[in-house]
């Protein structure tokens, strides 16, 4: 960006308006330039929420390690929303100083806080945190619950598998998402039959990662589900069950995983390939005719798998 328009998003922070202001620590956090960061630094102090709750995003996107010191001060901002915002950016800079402060705002009365930290405790692996954002999965605010589980996950928290099981069932497609994908790092074998149920959730995200944590864990219990999820409308929901029927690798599902070479969805014939590549010499034939698919792409996908 030229430097007349990092002299007017300067000239902008000053406007009296709040939203004009936010709107310029919008876009020097976006710009790419270290002449921006002394910008950042000074709107972290702006009267306005959401002034600073932008320059402690563009702050922690843009990696500005010198930006510490102003940062870890910003944990006393009033605002749970702008503490946020803070916080995650030290969890981006790896600022391990900061983990005392994100253990004692998961107690936190705003949610914004307890979520945030509990994002950061997870991203910065620390482990001392497992019982106290187990405790978070039955937080009564949804994006707490959600940033819980997925840090526990993170943590490869296997003492946790009995918590996030119920996840499954949460009423917000969010939180129920970030459980499946929770219990596949964890390969949680304890959790197939209810990750089997997730498949038919109303949440394509849901279904996805369900399937994928099915596949992670080799459920041969799943294999009929995920066949049916093939027919799926959505294409990265068909996609993750053909991958994890790959995974899988019941002969049984052969003849679905060759139907599937037909989907309108060049990535998900793509998949169907590869998964069929996993069952070596019973799927050559399919993996043959493959080679005069009209989609280049896709005969470098069976070429490979015969290779």
């Amino acid at each position: 960006m030229p430097e007349t328009s990092l002299q007017y998003l300067a000239k902008q922070l000053k406007d009296p308006d709040e939203f004009q202001r936010c709107a310029a620590v919008h876009a020097l956090g976006r710009i790419g330039l270290a002449e921006a960061h002394p910008y950042l630094l000074k709107a972290l102090k702006d009267a306005h929420f959401e002034v600073r709750e932008a320059a402690a995003w563009g702050l922690g996107e843009a990696q500005v390690t010198e930006a510490i010191p102003d940062l870890l001060a910003a944990l006393n901002d009033p605002h749970p929303v702008a503490w946020a915002a803070v916080a995650e950016a030290l969890g981006l800079l790896n600022v391990f100083e900061a983990i005392p402060q994100f253990i004692a705002a998961l107690d936190a009365p705003e949610a914004p806080k307890r979520a945030a930290s509990a994002w950061c405790l997870g991203i910065l692996s620390v482990r001392e945190a497992i019982p106290a954002l187990i405790q978070r999965v039955q937080d009564p605010d949804d994006e707490v619950r959600a940033a819980a589980i997925q840090a526990l996950g993170d943590l490869q928290a296997q003492e946790a598998i009995p918590a996030l099981i119920p996840a499954l069932s949460d009423q917000v497609s969010g939180v129920c998402s970030n459980a499946a994908l929770a219990l596949g790092q964890l390969k949680a074998d304890a959790a197939i039959a209810e990750l089997i149920k997730a498949l038919e959730n109303l949440g394509s995200e849901v279904r996805s990662n369900a399937a994928w944590a099915l596949g992670q864990v080799r459920a041969t219990a799943a294999r009929a589900a995920l066949e049916t999820l093939l027919k799926d409308f959505v294409a990265e929901v068909r996609g993750t069950a053909l991958w994890a029927l790959g995974e899988i690798q019941a002969p049984e599902s052969l003849p679905a995983l060759i139907e599937t070479l037909a989907d309108p969805d060049a990535e998900v014939q793509a998949q169907a390939i590869e998964s069929l590549g996993q069952f070596g010499a019973a799927a050559e034939q399919a993996l043959q005719a493959a080679l005069s698919h009209e989609n280049s792409d896709i005969r470098a996908v069976a070429s490979k798998c015969l290779a």
